[in-house]
């Protein structure tokens, strides 16, 4: 390389460094002031939506519930039964939702009650 680079290049990387090394041993971590209180927020609470009282309803707001809001459902397309008991189990084998075996029909009931695309 050339010896003019060395002489430009260097210098300045050995000065910036150098000058890293210096803030970063004077610097300290901020302290809260004694006096100081934890920050709050309140959030607005937000009703779910009234689901529909229907066989199978129970099911999903508590095994669907554990997970996500019940207003995620009412979010979905209308889906036919295959959709819904594909995305029931996708829960279950993907996600490793704890839904038991004898709900998962009841539960796909309920969805097809509710948002299924045979219902007009």
């Amino acid at each position: 390389m050339n010896n003019a680079f060395f002489k430009s290049v260097v210098p300045a990387l050995l000065a910036a460094g150098a000058i890293s090394w210096a803030a970063a041993q004077t610097s300290q971590p901020q302290s809260a002031p004694a006096d100081a209180q934890p920050k709050r927020i309140s959030l607005p609470q937000i009703e779910p939506p009234p689901l529909p009282e229907r066989p199978g309803r129970d099911a999903y707001v508590i095994q669907c519930g554990i997970c996500h809001t019940q207003r995620y459902v009412t979010m979905q397309p209308r889906f036919s039964r295959k959709v819904w008991t594909d995305e029931v189990n996708k829960m279950i084998n993907t996600y490793k939702a704890q839904v038991p075996p004898d709900q998962v029909a009841t539960i796909v009931d309920y969805l097809v009650s509710i948002r299924g695309a045979e219902q007009k």
